[in-house]
């Protein structure tokens, strides 16, 4: 006698895509060669910044990012989802992906000439709950719930780690009308640190604390417009300097090192994180981590008008707007920043710089053609806009293509997509932008993909 298969095998979908990408980084002759790399020095061990009497810095013992060299690259992107729908408002889903542990905004692996493998982590592993037609309960390492035009705030490639809840009144049924918000783990204090000291610090987690109303209608038959209003808590984020702290070797640690973000692009204003105390100014070494001077809580305002132009093709324009509310000029000031600080003249090299950092950002951009491509010959293009202003939002979690990823970046892009086959596209994208304060830092990105979807 054949036994049938488990009824849940049969509410069980499997799903995924692969990109390959050929990237070329292009930078200007004219950009400063001295930007800090705080990913190297945050996610590793600290650096020694100690300058001997009479001498100057050695710079080539700091760890700084490529801005002059040209690179390129060929990427490879492969995610397998699996969905369950374990009873009628029971949902369970895993995904695997590319990348690295490191990475939050990017599933993308480089490949190398060495034959070594890539990486297939988890992506995503999620739980979802509906008892009834209004409310939507969400939990695990989830897609993200936010109602985004662009990538300003969030990278596509972001997950987040969490508890959401989303309501959606029917007596509003007619705007679509929903209330999102949600409790999420940025990083968790370690639970025996400092790992070296008998005295522990106590759990200071970094937290996002989130809500968005959002809505969806039409104004007309061929017309429809969404809105969202968003507000985003990032919770103990900011650096903390510590009490003082004799550094000896770079094995010690101090009591705020923690405070210090491990996962950074570049943009986001900087700040010295410990009180060091050399027995011997100039001699001894004073081993240094870097956290974020600004705290973050951002108001997001975003709208998309789509107009279909006839039953397959649409033209979809989005404005997306985000300022950091905790942001503080002087407070950054009194913080001594050591970044997004005016340049100095050449015939002045020692000037005195002063902060020009910023708390505002914006995204605008244009869409046309077939929403998503499915079918051969189906195609789509787009051009925007891009300002965000140094601490408008995390550089941590912000687009990682445009600019190479981060904030302090202004610029245009613009793209096409166009398919060879069934849910098959080839796409290209160029992007062009440079600093909007501080050191000169322009960088084009071109990407031609190649994406299978399945």
């Amino acid at each position: 006698k054949i036994q049938e298969a488990p009824e849940w095998t049969r509410n069980l979908r499997f799903f995924g895509d692969v990109m390959l990408r050929q990237q070329a980084d292009l930078y200007d002759d004219r950009n400063s060669s001295q930007i800090f790399n705080f990913q190297a020095i945050n996610s590793g061990s600290p650096i020694n910044t100690t300058v001997k009497q009479g001498t100057t810095p050695d710079l080539l013992s700091f760890p700084f990012l490529n801005t002059t060299k040209n690179r390129q690259a060929t990427r490879l992107r492969a995610r397998l989802g699996m969905q369950i729908t374990v009873a009628d408002n029971v949902e369970a889903g895993v995904r695997l992906a590319t990348g690295s542990t490191t990475n939050s905004v990017s599933s993308n692996q480089t490949l190398s000439s060495n034959f070594a493998k890539s990486n297939f982590l988890l992506d995503r592993a999620w739980l979802r709950y509906q008892p009834t037609e209004t409310i939507n309960f969400s939990a695990g390492r989830m897609a993200n719930p936010w109602v985004s035009a662009t990538e300003l705030v969030w990278d596509k490639d972001v997950n987040f780690d969490g508890w959401a809840v989303q309501y959606k009144p029917q007596w509003l049924a007619k705007a679509n009308l929903s209330l999102t918000t949600g409790l999420f783990s940025l990083e968790s204090t370690e639970a025996n640190f400092p790992n070296n000291s008998l005295f522990k610090v106590g759990s200071e987690n970094k937290w996002l604390y989130a809500l968005q109303l959002a809505s969806k209608f039409k104004t007309s038959d061929n017309l429809n417009l969404r809105t969202s209003l968003a507000y985003y808590d990032f919770s103990n984020v900011q650096g903390q300097i510590c009490k003082p702290c004799y550094t000896p070797d770079s094995s010690t640690a101090c009591s705020t090192d923690h405070t210090r973000p491990i996962n950074v692009q570049k943009g986001n204003t900087m700040m010295a994180l410990r009180d060091t105390q050399p027995l011997n100014s100039g001699v001894d070494p004073e081993y240094q981590y870097f956290g974020l001077a600004s705290p973050y809580r951002l108001v997001n305002l975003n709208f998309s008008l789509d107009q279909s132009l006839n039953s397959n093709l649409h033209a979809q324009f989005d404005v997306d707007v985000v300022k950091n509310l905790a942001f503080n000029d002087m407070g950054i000031k009194k913080r001594q920043p050591i970044n997004n600080l005016s340049p100095c003249p050449v015939s002045n090299p020692n000037c005195s710089q002063k902060f020009v950092g910023g708390d505002f950002g914006y995204q605008a951009q244009l869409r046309v053609g077939y929403p998503q491509i499915k079918s051969y010959g189906q195609w789509n293009t787009s051009v925007g806009y891009r300002y965000v202003e140094t601490d408008a939002v995390l550089d941590a979690l912000t687009d990682s293509d445009f600019h190479l990823g981060g904030t302090n970046a202004k610029g245009y892009f613009l793209g096409a997509n166009w398919g060879f086959a069934n849910n098959s596209w080839i796409g290209a994208k160029w992007s062009s932008a440079t600093e909007i304060e501080g050191d000169p830092l322009a960088i084009d990105v071109l990407q031609v993909d190649v994406n299978v979807r399945f």
